[in-house]
Parts: structure tokens; C-alpha cells; sequence
């Protein structure tokens, strides 16, 4: 008997899916918010990227479905818990990104640095979250001369404090590079990593790149009566902001 071909739902915005998978089946690209419970439910596959939520709602119906992958590196849109148990494998995409966004701080920096006449062989980077990404980050940032401060608690406890400096050290950095996962719970959880009180001790003219996990409000509360300089990056699309003595800002995406 022949077996049926599966159907594989895809973000229509994931390059070249439908080449890729098209082998193995039905290949349906939809809009990745758009992918509601009724998409899933004769679909043997899910491949999403972060603006979709995999949760008990969408996957209310889909008896079928026997993967969920994700074409990113963060996981907090989707319920793992879940997916475990109901026996679905799941596949994220660690260090996918590594490579750009080791280039796009790279390039930030030298872009700081002439804006503002620094000499960044002469400064320090703290990489908070040594993994893929902070690694590519921290290896670029050591090829300038750098000095590079690694924390990263889970690698410090099953590697050894060698090598590693805590939180509170690593915010003494000139500059604060952030590459964590975004958690809420557990002893490592990330969200508002860097809270009000941490924001509000901030020295002047320190310069912090972050990706999701610091309390934007207080931090902008602070940017409109002090001057500070700061690269943000909400996921994949980057923007470059750094308030200087006359208030002025560049601006690159």
C-alpha cells in the first residue's frame, strides 16, 4: 500500500521551504501569524519562526502532527512542556544566526567607536550568555583587542568558574553584550535581566547590546534624562541608537 504524502506546514517567510521539503511532501506555506489550529489539523509537520505561538490553542485539533521545528534560536514561543507530553519531537536552530549577529556587533562597534573617538583595544566587553552566539560575538570582539569577560552561570557550573566572571563583574564592562535565551523561570531566568535597579546603576557612556531581556521602559525613562549610549535588537531586525552629548542618534537596520 502507498503511503500517504504528509503535509508539511511552513512560515511562508522561511527561504526556500518549499524547495527544501518539497521532496519529502505537500509543502503549504501560510503566514506565520496567520497559522491558526484549523491549518494543523491533517498536518503531519510544523516549521514556524518566533510570530508564531505553538500552545495548546493551535495545537488543539492536529492528531497527526508529529514534528515542530522552529527556524530560530529562542524557544519561549513555544510550549515545549506540551509538545513532550503529547510524545511531538521538536527541533529548535541553536547558533543559526551566530555568524550575523557576531558581524552586526562587530560592525556597531567600529561604528561606536569612530562616532565617539574610542579606542576599543583599550576597552572591555562582557558577554553575558556565552554560547553560540556570544561566543562568535566574544571571538570577533578578541580580535580587536578587546578584553572579553564570559558570564555564563550554566557553562561556569558544568565547566568550572575558570575562564568565567559573575553577573555583577560583567556589568562593570565597558561594554554589556547580552545573548540569552529569554526564560522567566528557573535560577537562570533572563527576563529583565538588567531591571530597573541594575538600568538605574548604570555609569555614563556604558554601552549595552541587548536582545530582549532588559526592562525597556525604565531604560527609556533613564535614555530621556541621561546620556546613554545603547544598541538595541528586537530579534531580527537591528536598530543602531547612540544618544551622545548633543542628543543627536544614528540609526541602522
Amino acid at each position: 500500500m502507498r503511503r500517504e504524502r504528509m503535509k508539511i506546514v511552513v512560515d511562508e517567510n522561511m527561504p526556500h521551504a518549499c524547495e527544501l521539503f518539497a521532496e519529502f511532501g505537500e509543502v503549504v506555506p501560510l503566514p506565520g501569524r496567520q497559522i491558526g489550529a484549523a491549518d494543523l489539523q491533517d498536518a503531519d509537520v510544523l516549521l514556524v519562526r518566533s510570530v508564531t505561538r505553538v500552545d495548546a490553542g493551535l495545537l488543539a485539533s492536529c492528531p497527526r502532527l508529529g514534528f515542530v521545528g522552529t527556524a530560530t534560536i529562542g524557544t519561549d514561543h513555544i510550549d515545549t512542556a506540551l509538545l513532550a507530553e503529547r510524545g511531538i519531537p521538536f527541533f529548535s536552530a541553536p547558533g543559526c544566526n551566530k555568524y550575523s549577529v557576531g558581524d552586526y556587533v562587530l560592525s556597531a562597534l567600529l561604528v561606536l567607536a569612530e562616532r565617539h573617538e574610542l579606542s576599543l583595544d583599550q576597552m572591555s566587553l562582557a558577554v553575558i550568555g556565552a554560547g553560540n552566539t556570544g561566543e562568535c560575538v566574544a571571538g570577533k570582539a578578541e580580535a580587536l583587542g578587546m578584553r572579553v569577560l564570559r558570564c555564563d552561570p550554566p557553562r561556569a557550573r558544568q565547566e568550572g568558574a575558570a575562564g568565567f566572571v559573575d553577573y555583577r563583574a560583567a556589568l562593570s564592562a565597558d561594554i554589556v553584550s547580552f545573548h540569552v535565551p529569554l526564560t522567566r523561570e528557573g535560577p537562570d531566568a533572563t527576563f529583565h535581566l538588567l531591571g530597573q535597579r541594575e538600568i538605574a546603576a548604570r555609569p555614563i557612556g556604558q554601552i549595552l547590546i541587548e536582545m530582549g531581556v532588559l526592562d525597556e521602559q525604565q531604560l527609556v525613562r533613564l535614555a530621556a534624562r541621561r546620556q546613554f549610549t545603547k544598541l538595541r535588537s528586537q530579534r531580527s531586525v537591528y536598530r543602531l541608537a547612540a544618544s551622545r552629548k548633543r542628543g543627536d542618534q544614528i540609526h541602522s537596520r
